[in-house]
């Protein structure tokens, strides 16, 4: 016989992933919870980060994640994963203790956030910017190439 398991996943792309099996689930079914992290302050400020940093979640952030667990507390939870990045693990350890459950999180690397590169703590204006003139420059070095070859 199968074991009934959902799976809760706190993600940002940076995930928490959190199996639990429900009550009102048919057996050997699967079924998996995304969840993005709380909000962050970089959030609030408008910057893009990924593997850099180490954003705090906001007041709101917190409120939020525990509100969810209280939305899931229905729900029995058998096992707590996260990425190693804080804001995520932060976020799944207050989903779970929102949900009445003493469950510890496991940090899992494969679960970390991807590398924005040189976009890490810009705003996105200022992506859009970088990537512009990226672009004027691309274009005016096609251009030279042409002129160049039709001499």
């Amino acid at each position: 016989m199968r074991k009934f398991i959902n799976i809760f996943i706190c993600v940002i792309l940076s995930c928490g992933i959190v199996g639990c099996s429900s009550m009102n689930s048919p057996p050997g079914n699967l079924t998996i919870y995304f969840v993005r992290h709380g909000q962050t302050d970089t959030n609030v400020q408008g910057l893009m980060v990924g593997q850099s940093g180490s954003p705090a979640l906001t007041e709101t952030g917190k409120d939020n994640a525990h509100k969810l667990g209280e939305g899931l507390s229905n729900i029995r939870f058998d096992a707590a994963y996260s990425s190693e990045l804080e804001r995520a693990y932060d976020t799944a350890g207050l989903v779970l203790e929102g949900a009445g459950q003493d469950l510890k999180v496991e940090k899992k690397s494969d679960l970390n956030d991807i590398s924005w590169g040189d976009a890490e703590g810009m705003t996105w204006a200022e992506i859009s910017e970088s990537m512009v003139l990226l672009t004027c420059h691309n274009v005016l070095v096609i251009l030279v190439i042409r002129i160049l070859n039709l001499r």
